[in-house]
């Protein structure tokens, strides 16, 4: 199904917004996303109505390899867009407002395209997939037709084997503005009764960055061990011909509500609850520089638990996002990558708690 809405004012605007929230609902996206597109939907809508005064914008289903998405695609014959590269930085306007942007929407949708010609007019099309852990594996290395970014993935818990529950968990990976693929990987699994998070930050920028994440991520997803020694020194055997990653492993028991974690190179492990505790790591490199961890013990409780790398600002503490301990781990990983995520810096973070 495909929607065309010519945009004039702010009825259009309006018209469209509705048309993109039944879209996307009738897609399967969860109420999140939907919020999420038909935000996006409003800005680039506005967007027409501000700088081309005419335009129009097309609302689409898509299915690729049975993903469902919504399409929303902008176009006008306005005066375009000088420097999109720029447009696409956090504070950059050309009108003075405070609105979202162009970065905005790239944060909330899921894939961006942008062409635009100086006096001719801008194209934006943007989507956002209702499964986007199968997307993430499938866009990783498509070459960009026209000033793009990888968006941003995110990836939550499956269910336990037999039933097995009592955590709830999300990760989410977002790469420097300038690549197209990211060097952090994260892994998100069961194994056995337990649950194994792990946060890969390979050396450097772009693909090659992305293919040291990549076989540590291989490793990570293959292993049956719940130790999280043993884990790490699997991955340090994965990577001994690579440049080396920066590699945080945390292994939770929902029946015990205990967690061990370990750390190596400039990753972080964080226990937010009645009090705010960073766990301490050891210096070097996975792969190269390896020294053996020390291994962090407890008990979660109510606390939440966070791995992430140093593309997340280090200096927030818990009183800057209050809802870090009730917000469920998807919308916590969101939050947390747009409010202390560089830009400059592949980012990733995972989010767990022990549920009822």
């Amino acid at each position: 199904m495909m929607q065309t809405i010519p945009i004039r004012n702010d009825s259009d605007v309006a018209r469209a917004v509705a048309m993109t929230t039944l879209t996307a609902r009738k897609a399967g996206l969860d109420a999140m996303q939907v919020n999420a597109v038909s935000t996006a939907t409003s800005e680039l809508a506005r967007n027409i109505v501000k700088y081309a005064g005419t335009g129009n914008l097309v609302v689409s289903r898509v299915d690729e390899d049975g993903v469902n998405g919504v399409r929303v695609v902008a176009s006008d014959r306005g005066p375009g867009i000088d420097d999109v590269e720029s447009a696409l930085r956090d504070h950059y306007s050309t009108g003075g407002t405070l609105g979202l942007g162009l970065p905005g929407v790239n944060r909330l949708m899921d894939d961006l395209k942008i062409d635009s010609t100086p006096g001719r007019g801008t194209r934006v099309t943007a989507t956002l997939w209702a499964r986007d852990h199968k997307r993430a594996r499938r866009t990783t290395n498509r070459v960009p037709t026209s000033f793009r970014l990888r968006p941003a993935s995110t990836v939550k818990l499956e269910p336990g084997p037999n039933g097995a529950g009592g955590v709830a968990a999300a990760a989410r990976i977002r790469p420097h503005r300038t690549e197209r693929v990211s060097g952090d990987a994260v892994t998100l699994r069961w194994i056995g009764d337990r649950v194994l998070a792990a946060l890969v930050d390979g050396l450097g920028h772009g693909t090659t960055a992305a293919a040291i994440a990549e076989r540590a991520g291989s490793a990570l997803d293959s292993t049956q061990e719940s130790d999280v020694l043993t884990i790490m020194e699997e991955v340090h055997e994965a990577l001994r011909s690579t440049d080396g990653a920066a590699v945080a492993i945390a292994v939770l028991d929902p029946r015990q509500g205990s967690y061990e974690t370990v750390a190596v190179g400039n990753v972080r492990v964080r226990i937010v609850g009645d009090s705010d505790r960073r766990l301490d790591w050891t210096e070097g490199t996975v792969g190269t520089e390896y020294r053996t961890p020390d291994v962090k013990r407890g008990h979660l409780g109510d606390a939440t638990l966070l791995l992430y790398s140093d593309g997340i600002a280090d200096r927030f503490e818990a009183r800057d996002y209050p809802g870090i301990r009730s917000d469920n781990p998807s919308m916590a990983v969101r939050i947390l990558m747009e409010r202390f995520g560089k830009d400059h810096d592949d980012a990733s973070c995972v989010v767990l708690r022990c549920s009822p």
